[in-house]
């Protein structure tokens, strides 16, 4: 169950536009926030005023704290249901460090949501917390529009966050991609959301999948193989979905099992869009910042270009090899 839920702020405009995020998951799952700022050590190490920085820090939290416990449109929190922490250290490992210290069962986080040689660039603490963590990542990532400055203070009195649309969760039919499956289901449950479990197939598939396959369908003509090879990747990808089984005791209303055909990523959110999704939740090996610059990665691109909140969950190393 999502008891505890973990938000870092950084003083930006961008961090402080989760707030509206926090109270809604707060109010949903019934759980408990906690705001935490992180002093980086190298500021620490050359700043002798260290005191001032943690005051300054605290001050802020305290304030955002005051906001969401005050009476606004979208309802309230009560105190003792939002704590504030301030710690220092590298951010990224300062923040995985102190959600596991909170007992925080889900981080939550805004994001510039940069992809590519730009992220290389400025760096993301977003895509770090993700590889450090075994928690899964909430990121959410502003409109443009939204990054004009505001006051605080107005933040929650802007539109209220919705969180009425299905819950999509992609899986890819490897073992370790169900990785994602139980903090779905914790959300799903605790918002009392309806579920989709969406599998993307690629057209193209590697030849060394299929060769055993190959092997036995010999007899096909050539200009058939790769059709009948794909049925049979098709059926087995379908045969997988309907498989998944939820726990007896999650009570949750799984309403699609989808597969479908494309290059990953845009069918991810084309599919999310169409049944506006109030989230994707998606396991990701989150590789390091050249590989992503590189190569990119499915959930990198859904939450760049799909503009919804994109839940991450870490593919441990320990996970790939079993």
């Amino acid at each position: 169950m999502l008891t505890k839920i973990l938000v870092p702020f950084d003083g930006s405009l961008v961090a402080a536009r989760i707030l509206p995020y926090a109270l809604k998951l707060a109010q949903v799952t019934r759980g408990e926030l906690v705001l935490l700022r992180v002093i980086p050590t190298l500021e620490r190490d050359r700043d002798s005023h260290a005191q001032q920085q943690e005051h300054q820090a605290h001050h802020y939290l305290e304030s955002l704290k005051a906001l969401l416990t005050a009476v606004t449109q979208a309802g309230a929190l009560a105190g003792e249901s939002v704590q504030v922490a301030v710690v220092h250290g590298h951010p990224a490992r300062a923040i995985a460090d102190a959600a596991v210290k909170a007992g925080a069962s889900l981080i939550l986080m805004s994001t510039h949501g940069r992809s590519g040689l730009s992220q290389l660039v400025l760096g993301s603490t977003a895509l770090e917390v993700v590889q450090q963590t075994a928690l899964p990542v909430m990121l959410v990532r502003p409109n443009p529009s939204a990054e004009k400055e505001v006051e605080l203070s107005a933040l929650l009195r802007e539109k209220p966050v919705s969180l009425e649309g299905p819950m999509v969760l992609t899986l890819d039919g490897s073992p370790e991609a169900e990785v994602a499956l139980k903090p779905a289901l914790d959300l799903a449950e605790a918002a009392d959301l309806p579920l989709h479990l969406l599998r993307v197939l690629h057209p193209f598939i590697p030849a060394d999948e299929l060769a055993p396959w190959y092997a036995d369908h010999l007899d096909i003509p050539p200009e058939k193989l790769h059709q009948e090879a794909f049925s049979y990747i098709r059926s087995q990808a379908d045969r997988y979905l309907q498989a998944v089984k939820f726990p007896e005791a999650a009570k949750i209303r799984a309403d699609q099992r989808v597969l479908r055909e494309g290059e990953p990523a845009n069918e991810i959110i084309k599919y999310a869009q169409e049944v506006k999704a109030a989230v994707v939740v998606m396991a990701t090996h989150a590789p390091n910042r050249f590989e992503q610059a590189v190569l990119g990665s499915v959930a990198d691109r859904v939450l760049c270009h799909g503009r919804l909140p994109v839940i991450m969950v870490h593919i441990s190393p320990r996970q790939k090899e079993l």
